[in-house]
């Protein structure tokens, strides 16, 4: 189990899941990871193949969409079977009062631009640069 606890909604939080293999004989072959999760997101694994005794790992990203209880279950598939594996957090208010974009229903080759609202919660002056 993953336990993100509390975290601002819209604001991206990572960790690093190790996964390891206990056995002292047989490797293990990691498929992929699936899951209906809204709120997190993950990596890859690092190593497609467990030998015996050793482990690879993978990131888990929460992005919260809501205020509240977030529970999702991620299915690990590998050569012994699928595994779930439960991630916890708890979304809160985002300190810059920024509200996510859900729910949206466009047009197909349509542009949204909404006006963006943004607190400053600090004594200094905030840069806002758009992303690449």
């Amino acid at each position: 189990m993953l336990n993100f606890h509390f975290h601002p909604v819209g604001m991206p939080h990572m960790e690093r899941v190790t996964v390891q293999n206990l056995s002292p004989d047989t490797s293990i072959h990691m498929l992929s990871i699936s899951g209906n999760t809204l709120h997190t997101h993950c990596s890859f694994f690092q190593e497609k193949v467990i030998p015996p005794g050793g482990n690879t790992s993978f990131d888990v990203v929460l992005l919260a969409r809501e205020e509240g209880p977030v529970e999702d279950t991620l299915f690990i598939h590998t050569s012994l079977g699928s595994f779930k594996f439960q991630v916890l957090a708890v979304g809160i208010s985002n300190p810059y009062r920024l509200r996510p974009f859900v729910g949206v229903r466009m047009p197909l080759n349509s542009s949204y631009s909404p006006i963006i609202y943004m607190h400053n919660p600090h004594s200094s002056t905030l840069q806002i640069a758009p992303s690449a």
